[in-house]
């Protein structure tokens, strides 16, 4: 991925590794890798976010948060390192490689920042009560975007939740995709892309079907925020 010039990598894999030297073990565990800065719309500007030991914290948190599982922790093994604990029980580990790692690896002027966890462990400890599958998509869906200015002192977030309402059933997603200002954006403005994603459950849809909808989100923008 950095070779193909690539600014954000976050990879991951699970699989079975094998532990111990003697007797070794079978473990199914999960393996996670970060390197270099993505940027994303926070409040009125866009903000570049580094890659770092909390990145995967967070990750893992979301993680925990899913399976139920809230008595965690993480304790610093040393400024490069930290283990990964559920109910003081060692799951596995975080750390940011050392120079004599990513020289080996050939990673030149790139931090990078790993973690493994033993799933096996991990899963041991998993609340599944009340917990739902929600398949994916068996049909496609349609994809839309709008470009706009919009005034600086208005809520995205708030827009945002108003929109989602108002492109019900049809509309299934909505996130934000550009953002910028410059000489072509008026001055208290800034420029947007939404990207829309529509579809349903039981067929796909046409684009005759959707139009209504996206007409309506539309003119919501226009007529209540004035865009």
């Amino acid at each position: 991925n950095l070779d193909q010039q690539q600014e954000y990598v976050n990879i991951f894999e699970i699989a079975n590794v094998f532990l111990g030297e003697a007797k070794p073990k079978e473990e199914l565990t999960l393996g996670i890798a970060l390197s270099g800065t993505k940027s994303f719309l926070l409040g009125q500007g866009l903000v570049s976010d580094e890659a770092s030991l909390l990145n995967l914290k967070g990750i893992l948190e979301r993680i925990f948060v899913r399976l139920g599982i809230r008595d965690y922790e993480f304790n610093n093994q040393g400024a490069l390192n930290a283990g990964i604990y559920i109910q003081k029980e060692k799951v596995g580990l975080m750390l940011r490689l050392s120079a004599q790692a990513l020289n080996k690896l050939n990673i030149k002027n790139k931090d990078v920042f790993a973690l493994t966890v033993s799933l096996d462990k991990v899963l041991s400890f998993a609340q599944s009560k009340n917990r739902k599958f929600i398949p994916l998509p068996k049909y496609p869906g349609i994809a839309r975007d709008i470009s706009f200015s919009l005034k600086e002192d208005l809520s995205l977030k708030e827009i945002l939740a108003l929109l989602k309402k108002k492109g019900q059933p049809l509309l299934c997603d909505v996130r934000v995709t550009d953002y910028y200002q410059g000489k072509q954006i008026p001055s208290g403005y800034r420029g947007l892309t939404l990207s829309f994603l529509y579809g349903s459950n039981e067929r796909t849809l046409t684009e005759e079907e959707i139009q209504p909808t996206h007409n309506l989100i539309c003119e919501t923008l226009t007529r209540q925020f004035g865009v």
